[in-house]
């Protein structure tokens, strides 16, 4: 991930001027302030208001480390009302959404944000990067509750509350 060569900012500054990765400099600090101080990462794959642009975002997101769109199969997204929900439906079902390194402190309180245990639980799946189509192994909350079949997003009409 970073190199373990670079010792400071003030070192990775100085390699980088000038170059493409002088664009990516509050990436590099996520990763850094992660691998500094946190004791455990998650890979979280989110489809609703943690996404960019999105109310929870800032919030809840803002240390986190942006890993790119991606989408996960064997999904459906339903639209719970003022938030999104997924439960698990056939094989060739997608959600959309993205992929972040979040810290264990940020983790936990995303699962406080998702009910987690009463509306939600965490489920490991395994994400598609859209850019390099790599497959991840994330988790991400899928809805505890049922839901009405006319409440489904489809796929054309995802990510969740963007406007098409």
């Amino acid at each position: 991930m970073v190199e373990r060569a670079v010792r400071s900012e003030e070192d990775y500054l100085a390699r980088i001027e000038n170059t493409w990765e002088n664009n990516h400099l509050e990436e590099y600090r996520k990763i850094v302030e992660l691998e500094n101080g946190a004791d455990e990462r998650h890979i979280l794959f989110v489809y609703g208001s943690l996404m960019k642009d999105r109310y929870n975002h800032d919030a809840y997101m803002g240390r986190a480390v942006y890993l790119g769109r991606a989408s996960i199969r064997g999904f459906a997204l339903y639209n719970l009302g003022c938030y999104p929900g997924i439960l698990h439906d056939s094989a060739d079902s997608l959600v959309f959404g993205e992929l972040y390194e979040v810290s264990g402190e940020d983790f936990e309180r995303i699962c406080w944000l998702e009910g987690y245990g009463f509306l939600y639980r965490c489920e490991s799946v395994v994400a598609r990067s859209e850019y390099s189509l790599d497959e991840v192994m994330a988790e991400t909350f899928v809805y505890l509750g049922s839901v009405e079949d006319d409440r489904r997003i489809m796929e054309s009409d995802q990510p969740w509350g963007a406007e098409n």
